[in-house]
């Protein structure tokens, strides 16, 4: 798949539609993280200000070693510029990732360029994914989601 834009008209409306990869990034909240690569990139489609996304996050055994806080993952196009946005999707499937939760679910913050990860369990408050649950290079996160973005003209 290559990145570009194609555009449609649905009546008297232009519809922007676009298509591609990027290369994950993987830091942590703490000042001291080193940005790393994630390994293969994710896969995206933009319509209009709507983006699906596909992540399958492998980190290497540098990125583990290196890394701390709330565990945080780059998207394509930094999210709508207005309050807490809880991406739709189904659940995050993951592989040899210690968290407290019974399930995890992906948001993003206003005008962030990144997706957290958040502890869900019945009765109690969240909490967020942090470094300390990606023990290995053998962790794996795959996840699909839904967000929106700023619409620009």
């Amino acid at each position: 798949i290559s990145a570009g834009s194609r555009s449609g008209v649905i009546g008297t409306t232009e519809l922007d539609y676009e298509e591609g990869t990027w290369t994950l990034v993987a830091t942590g909240s703490s000042a001291t993280s080193p940005d790393g690569s994630a390994g293969p990139a994710g896969n995206y489609t933009k319509i209009g200000n709507v983006v699906h996304v596909q992540i399958n996050f492998m980190p290497d055994a540098d990125m583990v070693s290196g890394t701390s806080g709330n565990l945080r993952i780059s998207i394509p196009f930094v999210g709508q510029q207005s309050g807490f946005q809880t991406a739709t999707g189904g659940a995050v499937m993951m592989h040899q990732v210690d968290f407290s939760g019974n399930y995890v679910v992906v948001g993003i913050a206003a005008d962030a360029a990144y997706v957290e990860f958040y502890q869900i369990t019945d009765d109690a408050s969240w909490s967020n994914l942090t470094w300390a649950g990606i023990t290995g290079s053998a962790d794996q996160m795959r996840m699909s989601f839904t967000y929106f973005t700023t619409l620009t003209s």
